[in-house]
């Protein structure tokens, strides 16, 4: 107990300046507990998402069960609406008392909807949307069968008629883990880890070391007057404990607030019920005494250099020599990522092209550039500072620098954070184009296809009203299969076994398609493609006969014609063994038939397209070349993430670098005395503080941008889809070093001391 009671008087005794550094490290540790609760709340939160989207997934009657009545009929449907993904489960034959998924109070029959909040939303705004979930909504679908508040979800009651095949079903959920949720959702608590983590850490121990110089000579003093070495490292433990146990409180709460805003508002790139991410008391308990742990430990064992030589704790000593070899790293590691970006000018290799031998070089420049430039930082620093010094410049920059080769390897520490953020948010950028370019379709028309057998014959009498520029389809031959050990051995024979395409489309259609004149395309004639990747040998033979499938399931024989039509490789017709007829609309589509349609670019199109296909043809989805909707929502998420992640980290770094920056300042008062006492104005003492504050801070973060740029387009280099510089890298990084050195201008005016004491004078 008088332990602490000196504690407090320690703390009145610092004055305002010291309940200022108190204040600065319970706020600090606050903020710092709510990163880590909200990164250890993520795996549950997405285990809980995994566990509603298996609860409600619709279960086949199984094999052994084929005697017993099916509960009812079911087909899914994944789509999307304006790019997020869209879930119908189409029922039928619903019968009396069947289960229902979680959030559903009963299941809809023929002419009802169950839609979610999102789903229903859009449904009264949009006429488009609402052909996709027709009939009159009999109720809505609870929290408790949605993985969040957005989320476009519907069951949807229809007739039998209109489903194809639709699958016999026993009963709702069991199935297991979602294993796509998982994949999808697996990497975000690591990424936002891989962010977070080290801002953080740096963060809590420049709070934990707040004033580290002041306390230092404060339990130095205890030491000199009797105080034992267990008392001090008690008193020590027992400060920063309690600081920690305030900040880690205030954190939680501050959690328990913000938990209700951001699940919902979806940042992260996802959204989630907050009641899924609520913090159980052993986790409150466990966070605190970990906190409160960490940081009387921190506090403890910052008191080593007043423990062990408590009367040179009393005077400033300089920090240890630099090495030279520190900078070899970060050279190295920017010379391997330089080697991808040679292609870029050289030409040596076509863009767009696989490099097996540069993928393994980026991956170890990265790491080399990463740790090599935190390394690299105090020699740079303090080479820098040595010529101003030695230099002509204003005697402000020259007090300037040398302070800053007195204090670089504090000035590196603090600096850490920010350059791994801006590294972060180089390459992180660069990532999130590699995924978008993989997962959208090209900035041309769209190209969607349908199959036949998924469509039923009175919707496939209809397709040629659907809204499109173009259409075409393509159809297999009937194979039969070869004997055992028999080999083709004439043209004939081998058509028989592998089979042709037929392409059915008009001359207009395959000009587009081809993007070549065609002056020989005849519309009502056939033709054997010819192309260059096919070559003489990928021709049909004359007269061939071919077997194909008819709308009625029937065969038609087909006969190769003598004309040939010469087209470029593209990817929705055959490179070879093909046969066009041109007819501007197929008038015999069979169930394995694929239906291809071209339509304008963009989002809008492709759910007009998808709403109109719902009118005759509900169980269908549209497929589109190019596009990769798990993808796209992984990029969405990932973006979401390393958005949030980067904006939380840069807080934490720039705050760390704020925070530390004005302990300095409180620190430096007996400075400032002496220089106040030789007649230096404060306009002079600003213009140091800024100098000293400033540069180290642009030289920083401009090494670091300049790296995350090189070290993104390398990236993106090697992966083979990105064409010339991508600038994102510096468009995502370079608000994070703007507003740092905006927020660093108005700290370094704050100058502490200009009206020195008696007592700064007397201790200086």
């Amino acid at each position: 107990m008088s332990q602490l009671r000196l504690m407090f008087r320690l703390v009145r005794g610092g004055g305002v300046s010291g309940l200022v550094r108190l204040a600065l490290m319970v706020c600090g540790i606050a903020a710092g507990v709510v990163v880590m609760v909200f990164v250890a709340t993520m795996p549950s939160l997405l285990a809980k998402r995994g566990e509603t989207t298996s609860a409600r997934q619709a279960l086949p009657v199984l094999d052994g069960e084929t005697a017993a009545p099916a509960a009812f009929e079911f087909e899914v449907t994944q789509g999307s609406w304006r790019g997020v993904r869209f879930t119908r489960i189409l029922l039928t034959s619903v019968r009396a008392g069947a289960s229902t998924p979680p959030g559903v109070e009963r299941l809809p029959l023929v002419g009802e909807v169950l839609l979610s909040p999102g789903a229903a939303r859009l449904a009264a705004q949009e006429e488009d949307f609402a052909r996709l979930v027709p009939g009159r909504e009999v109720g809505r679908i609870g929290p408790e069968g949605l993985i969040g508040p957005d989320e476009i979800f519907a069951y949807v009651g229809i007739s039998r008629d209109l489903l194809g095949n639709p699958i016999p079903g026993r009963g709702w959920g069991g199935a297991g883990f979602d294993l796509e949720m998982q994949r999808r959702f697996s990497n975000v608590p690591w990424q936002l880890s891989l962010i977070l983590v080290g801002p953080m850490v740096i963060y809590l121990n420049v709070c934990a070391r707040l004033s580290a110089a002041t306390r230092t000579r404060r339990y130095a003093a205890l030491r000199l007057v009797g105080a034992s070495r267990r008392q001090v490292l008690r008193l020590a433990a027992l400060e920063s404990g309690l600081a920690g146990l305030a900040g880690a409180l205030l954190g939680l709460a501050g959690y328990a607030a913000a938990n209700e805003v951001i699940g919902p508002s979806g940042v992260v790139g996802f959204t989630w019920y907050p009641t899924s991410s609520r913090l159980s008391w052993p986790m409150i308990v466990g966070v605190t005494a970990v906190v409160v742990s960490i940081a009387g430990i921190v506090g403890s064992l910052n008191t080593s250099r007043a423990l062990s030589r408590p009367l040179h704790a009393r005077f400033d000593v300089s920090e240890s020599s630099v090495r030279w070899w520190y900078a070899a790293p970060f050279v190295l590691g920017l010379g391997l990522l330089v080697y991808p970006l040679l292609a870029l000018f050289d030409g040596s290799r076509r863009p767009g092209s696989s490099d097996s031998l540069g993928s393994a070089l980026i991956l170890g420049g990265v790491v080399l550039v990463s740790v090599g430039l935190l390394l690299a930082l105090r020699p740079i620093l303090i080479g820098f500072a040595r010529r101003v010094a030695e230099s002509p410049a204003p005697v402000t920059a020259r007090i300037a620098a040398r302070r800053i080769e007195h204090e670089a390897g504090g000035l590196t520490w603090h600096l850490a954070g920010l350059c791994l953020l801006v590294l972060v948010a180089g390459i992180g950028a660069s990532v999130l184009r590699q995924t978008e370019l993989s997962a959208s379709p090209g900035p041309d028309r769209l190209t969607l296809h349908l199959y036949g057998n998924t469509l039923t014959a009175s919707a496939l009498g209809q397709l040629h009203e659907l809204p499109a520029e173009a259409r075409w389809t393509t159809q297999r031959s009937i194979v039969d299969p070869p004997e055992a050990g028999a080999n083709p051995q004439t043209p004939e024979e081998y058509l028989r076994v592998v089979g042709a395409t037929m392409v059915t489309a008009d001359c207009a259609t395959l000009r587009l398609l081809t993007s070549v004149p065609l002056n020989d395309c005849r519309d009502g004639h056939r033709y054997r493609l010819r192309t260059p990747h096919g070559g003489e040998e990928g021709i049909l033979p004359v007269e061939v006969p071919l077997r194909f499938q008819t709308g009625d399931g029937r065969e038609a024989t087909v006969t190769a014609p003598a004309d040939v039509l010469d087209v470029p490789v593209t990817s929705t017709l055959p490179w070879e063994m093909g046969l066009v007829i041109t007819d501007d609309r197929p008038d015999d589509v069979s169930s394995d038939s694929i239906l291809y349609f071209l339509l304008p670019p963009g989002i809008v199109a492709m759910d007009r397209f998808a709403s109109r296909l719902a009118e005759t043809a509900p169980a269908s989805t549209v497929n589109v070349h190019g596009l990769d909707l798990s993808g796209l929502e992984a990029y969405r998420v990932h973006r979401g993430t390393i958005d949030v992640g980067i904006v939380v980290a840069f807080f934490l770094g720039i705050t760390a670098f704020f925070v530390s920056t004005l302990a300095r300042s409180i620190e430096r008062r007996r400075e400032v005395a002496s220089l106040v006492v030789v007649g230096m104005r404060a306009t002079g003492l600003r213009a140091v503080q800024r100098w000293q504050v400033l540069a180290p801070l642009s030289i920083a973060l401009g090494l670091a941008l300049l790296t995350s740029h090189v070290a993104g387009n390398s990236l993106l280099r090697v992966q083979g889809e990105q064409f010339g510089w991508y600038w994102g890298t510096v468009e995502l990084a370079a608000p994070v070093v703007g507003v740092a050195l905006l927020c660093a201008a108005v700290v370094a005016s704050v100058v502490v001391g200009i009206r020195p004491r008696s007592e700064d004078l007397r201790r200086e």
